[in-house]
């Protein structure tokens, strides 16, 4: 079983998390901070959508963290003692990856929260895919990442069949955190089905149990 101190997660890792325009390894972070420590996470970004120098570019959309807590971030060139809203990464030579590190520092101060940065194509902002850091303290409590123990799903033709599925409203989510559809299990059992589920990595959310499905693509 593993826990997480957020209230709404998107994933790990399936061996790489591929976009439209990037791959990100992973795409989001889990971090239990010690307190009085730097711990130090890094989310590798190949850029797809090009074969010659890649000019990226990253935007800070949310950070739900305490304020007390401290952040340093680099990328692949540079780093910032103050963590900065947006900026452009020094051009990227091909066959290069970029990066985003966060070096996360809560001090004596309890808590939890998230980092959530667009990542897209310098000038384009309009193509960005999603990344997240998500941090809790030692003494904060978590969500629950479920595992194949402790719920079933399979493939059926084209829908999603979940068993032993928590009671209560659920959510599909993507890797940009956009919410395609929503529901309400009464029963242990869930079919879900929309378009292109089987082909990218989706999520699904029960907020008010605080628990998550990843359900990988299926080849």
């Amino acid at each position: 079983m593993k826990k997480y101190n957020i209230i709404f997660v998107f994933s790990l890792i399936c061996s790489g998390i591929w976009g439209q325009n990037f791959l990100f390894s992973p795409d989001t972070i889990f971090r239990t901070l010690p307190l009085d420590v730097y711990s130090i996470d890094q989310i590798d970004i190949t850029p797809l959508y090009t074969n010659d120098t890649a000019y990226l570019s990253y935007r800070l959309i949310e950070n739900s963290c305490p304020p007390e807590w401290e952040f340093v971030l680099c990328d692949w060139s540079d780093c910032f003692t103050n963590m900065p809203n947006t900026d452009d990464m020094h051009p990227l030579p091909d066959g290069y990856n970029a990066l985003i590190k966060i070096s996360a520092h809560p001090h004596q101060t309890e808590g939890s929260g998230f980092l959530h940065f667009w990542i897209f194509p310098t000038g384009s902002m309009e193509l960005h895919e999603s990344i997240y850091f998500y941090y809790n303290t030692p003494n904060a409590a978590g969500i629950q990442e479920l595992g194949k123990s402790q719920i079933q799903h399979e493939w059926i033709n084209d829908q999603l069949l979940i068993r032993e599925a928590p009671i209560g409203p659920w959510s599909l989510v993507d890797m940009t955190g956009r919410v395609l559809q929503k529901g309400v299990s009464t029963s242990d059992k869930i079919s879900i089905s929309h378009t292109g589920l089987k082909d990218r990595v989706h999520f699904v959310v029960w907020p008010n149990s605080g628990q998550m499905l990843k359900v990988c693509p299926s080849y």
